[in-house]
């Protein structure tokens, strides 16, 4: 996976980071508890911890409205639209669909997605960005077979083992043009016949 972030500010608390990372768009975010030059580190702020506090108060509470439904496949998308704060849930409204091991959500929520069978719900899991319900769903092969196919794709193109002959390294780009071209005009000349 590719981590996308920037440095930002601790001056408005350390939760004010996190937002801000994610209204840039990052999916990860560099910060120093004080400046490198001798300043001293800023405080934890009780209010930071309130918020997690809240946020895991939010998660659990959506999970209890979903442990107790008669019909949890119908209101986990429900309880995901009052309830999640992800940024770009109007991009996934059916939720993510994923590889195992491709960084699409954290570790801990992968490993509990695997753990689930179809149609089950897990309880909260805790990731270093927040707080996951996962509702394992039955996979339409068809939708997924073209994002499927591209993964696995990506990964041989990745796992690729790619070295060049010692003519592709001797080759002169600029010597092989001019003589293409040269070659081109020669047979423009001779009408396409080939000598």
């Amino acid at each position: 996976m590719l981590y996308i972030g920037c440095h930002l500010s601790s001056s408005k608390g350390f939760a004010a980071m996190g937002r801000q990372a994610l209204e840039l768009g990052a999916n990860t975010f560099q910060f120093f508890t004080r400046n490198p030059r001798g300043s001293r580190a800023k405080d934890l702020d009780p209010a930071d911890a309130a918020a997690v506090a809240a946020c895991r108060a939010r998660a659990e509470e959506a999970f209890s409205k979903l442990n107790g439904s008669a019909d949890p496949a119908h209101d986990f998308a429900v309880l995901a639209a009052t309830y999640s704060d992800e940024t770009d849930r109007d991009r996934h409204p059916s939720g993510y669909t994923f590889t195992v091991g491709d960084g699409t959500l954290p570790a801990a929520c992968e490993e509990a997605a695997q753990a689930l069978e179809e149609g089950q719900f897990s309880g909260v899991v805790e990731a270093d960005d927040g707080f996951y319900l996962i509702l394992r769903k039955h996979v339409d092969l068809e939708a997924v077979a073209p994002d499927y196919f591209d993964a696995l794709l990506q990964a041989a193109a990745d796992s690729a083992d790619i070295s060049t002959t010692r003519t592709y390294a001797d080759l002169d780009v600029s010597r092989f043009y001019d003589e293409l071209i040269a070659a081109r005009a020669e047979l423009d000349a001779s009408g396409g016949e080939v000598a």
